[in-house]
């Protein structure tokens, strides 16, 4: 599935597409084992982005000049897919819940640093007059800004997963819930009887 979005940066394209792996189990400790058995990577959720950017140049004389700058990002969300048996609990069913959304909340956040990176580049590519002796030295020229830009919201990144240890601090941990006590009709209070009638 795919989703692109624009919302006010409507120059800079967004889509996002997921995909999923399917894990098994009954509860926390067998749903945590599965997904570190069946990821494709080494984290339960995982998101990949790129920018990608298009370049259209003028020639002048003997300048070359930018003409158009058109920029997009691309991002790839890999989460699990829980095929959920019939006899799994409520309980279980929350939190299963609660811990996909904490997931997607993380994920969105990866997503976030490339349309962040993809900004900055529109802005300070359109802020300048670019001009070269060639199209191969303009493309050039652009490359190595756009490639600086991308570094530095790549390292943002990594800090990023430190400071929310992967998510953790942001709810992505799945623990087994405690279940709610069953009904025991035998443990039903008492109640008095009625008095019962002389003759």
């Amino acid at each position: 599935m795919a989703q692109a979005r624009r919302g006010a940066d409507r120059d800079v394209k967004h889509t996002v597409r997921r995909k999923s792996y399917l894990i098994e189990g009954v509860n926390a400790a067998e749903l945590n084992a599965s997904m570190k058995k069946n990821s494709p990577k080494k984290f339960n959720a995982y998101t990949n982005w790129e920018v990608v950017w298009t370049v259209s140049t003028q020639t002048r004389g003997s300048a070359t000049l930018l003409k158009s700058f058109s920029i997009q990002v691309k991002s790839l969300q890999t989460l699990p897919n829980w095929k959920k048996p019939k006899d799994v609990s409520t309980e279980m069913l929350d939190e299963w819940d609660r811990y996909v959304a904490a997931l997607k909340k993380h994920e969105e956040g990866h997503s976030r640093f490339g349309l962040d990176a993809a900004k900055e580049m529109r802005n300070t590519v359109q802020a300048k007059r670019w001009i070269a002796r060639s199209p191969d030295e303009l493309a050039k020229l652009l490359s190595d800004h756009c490639n600086a830009i991308l570094k530095k919201h790549r390292s943002r990144e990594l800090d990023y997963d430190r400071t929310t240890g992967h998510g953790v601090t942001q709810g992505a941990v799945l623990r087994q819930p405690p279940e709610k006590p069953k009904e025991d009709p035998d443990d039903e209070p008492d109640t008095p009887e009625s008095p019962k009638s002389r003759f």
